[in-house]
């Protein structure tokens, strides 16, 4: 049996059924998306009443997230320069006011660092677990049991 569809669209209009999906996953998208509350809401319309799950991974509005992501990560060649905007990274409260005004609950925030010696060694971006959500966090949002396909128009008007 398959349980993983892969698609490929626009992720403000993805092509799937409301209420089709028990669990989303967004990680490292909304940073790069001027629109990124569309794309949220879109995430929440697809998910299954009192089940669906959404799983946010993203790069928090802090003056470390902008060193290590920024002025390190792309100084020093882990991603290539200007793969960031540290404008338009977004705080664990304004993703979880957007998510509550998509009609979803928070269920968690989880923290992540990166391991710099070993980053460093490696070559490669290594990241373990952190409390802290100064730099990438990840968040968990239920929709709830009186959960609507909610399109926030304002979230989903073209710019």
């Amino acid at each position: 049996m398959n349980y993983l569809t892969y698609l490929r669209g626009d992720v403000r209009y993805p092509p799937l059924a409301p209420h089709s999906a028990g669990v989303v996953l967004c990680a490292d998208v909304l940073e790069h998306v001027a629109d990124w509350k569309a794309v949220l809401a879109a995430a929440a319309m697809l998910l299954r009443p009192g089940s669906g799950q959404l799983f946010v991974v993203t790069i928090n509005r802090t003056i470390r997230a902008r060193w290590l992501a920024v002025i390190l990560g792309e100084g020093l060649g882990f991603v290539p320069r200007g793969t960031h905007d540290p404008e338009m990274f977004i705080t664990p409260t304004e993703l979880g006011d957007a998510a509550r005004k998509s009609g979803l609950e928070a269920d968690g925030y989880l923290g992540f660092a990166p391991r710099l010696i070993a980053t460093l060694c490696s070559r490669r971006l290594r990241m373990r677990t952190s409390r802290s959500l100064a730099v990438e966090y990840g968040a968990w949002f239920v929709a709830g049991k009186n959960h609507r396909a909610i399109m926030n128009t304002d979230y989903m008007r073209e710019t």
